[in-house]
């Protein structure tokens, strides 16, 4: 097939063979119209069936690896194209699966799923992805409780955001809680508490949990309850781009404070606004800590990283009369594996920065 008019009005997820320009056949590839990876390859051959066998032999083989990695199943089970899976994300919660199909998997949610069903027996897989979230299997009552790091979460697994669970910060909240022992600790964009938890049971000296989702915090107050911590753990509703600025007027301090914001640019044409955000919140944070104290501060959008991110941080800084020095950095952890040919899988960047 070449790519032409008629080829871009296939529908959204047709999979075709790819034929380069003397015909011959290159590759089986689903095609995703109107972005910028028009094309997203399943086979380095034409022709191959997209069935319960191809499926079950990289669903195996994604298992194997992070089997390696972690001794109870919860994880992130399938990272799209890094796991020749392309437009598929897998996370596992015990039993309980929640599957994100991108345009490129949709038109095979057949064969993957039975070959999710045949490899791992799941009592529950919950589809998200597409206007609602359909559960296949047994019904989920409640968020469901997850280990990690010595601390136990809850996930809404069917209402909340993404999969339920950012898996792809196991490490570096394993990190805050290094740094947090007799710390004033701000965990801002604390979504279900996944820092702020860690924070406290590291031996902060009080944590500050804030976010503007009212049910995100409803089950960071839970995680904190399970977890022996909730007489150490504040929490409050608030917008953090007003808050941080005001509770800086307020003449507030922290000895440490977690930036984790949503994604501010998923795509290049928003780059230079979401380095504007990172560097007013930098600043902001920043305003609130004292000398020796640590700020962590994530970017989760590729067009948002590397030295591009490191600067604005340093630019916030500089703007509130701080100086640095770097102390960590790093992105996600190795159940999200980055394709070395998709640059966009390597998504996540985070910086740990001691504030003089």
């Amino acid at each position: 097939m070449a790519w032409d008019d008629a080829s871009a009005a296939l529908p959204p997820g047709a999979v075709v063979d790819v034929l380069d320009s003397d015909g011959t056949g290159v590759a089986t590839a689903s095609v995703q119209p109107g972005v910028p990876l028009a094309l997203r390859c399943w086979a380095h051959q034409p022709g191959v069936p997209l069935d319960q066998a191809l499926f079950t032999t990289r669903l195996r083989r994604a298992l194997a690896l992070r089997e390696r990695l972690f001794s109870k199943p919860y994880y992130r089970l399938i990272h799209a194209d890094a796991d020749h899976l392309p437009g598929v994300i897998c996370d596992r919660f015990g039993d309980a699966l929640v599957v994100e199909l991108g345009i490129a998997a949709r038109s095979v949610r057949g064969p993957l799923l039975q070959a999710l069903e045949a490899t791992l027996c799941p009592s529950t897989i919950v589809l998200r992805g597409e206007l609602e979230p359909r559960v296949l299997g047994s019904p989920i009552d409640g968020p469901v409780e997850l280990p990690e790091n010595g601390a136990v979460y809850l996930a809404d697994l069917a209402a909340g955001q993404k999969t339920g669970w950012y898996f792809d910060q196991r490490d570096h909240r394993a990190f805050a809680a290094r740094c947090a022992s007799g710390a004033r600790v701000l965990d801002a964009f604390c979504y279900t508490g996944g820092f702020a938890i860690q924070a406290a049971l590291g031996g902060a000296s009080s944590v500050l949990a804030m976010d503007r989702s009212a049910p995100a915090l409803a089950l960071a107050a839970q995680a904190a309850a399970a977890n022996n911590v909730a007489e150490h753990v504040s929490l409050e509703r608030a917008d953090l781009l007003e808050a941080l600025p005001a509770m800086a007027a307020q003449d507030r301090r922290f000895d440490l404070v977690i930036c984790d914001p949503p994604p501010l640019a998923r795509q290049r044409d928003k780059r230079g606004a979401a380095l504007s955000a990172h560097r007013h919140l930098a600043r902001s944070a920043a305003a609130l800590m004292s000398p020796g104290g640590i700020l962590i501060q994530a970017s989760c959008s590729h067009a948002v990283a590397g030295d591009r991110f490191l600067g604005a941080l340093l630019k916030g800084l500089a703007d509130s009369g701080r100086r640095a020095t770097l102390i960590h950095r790093g992105g996600a952890g190795p159940d999200h594996p980055v394709h070395p040919m998709l640059p966009q899988s390597a998504y996540l960047d985070v910086v740990g920065l001691r504030l003089l």
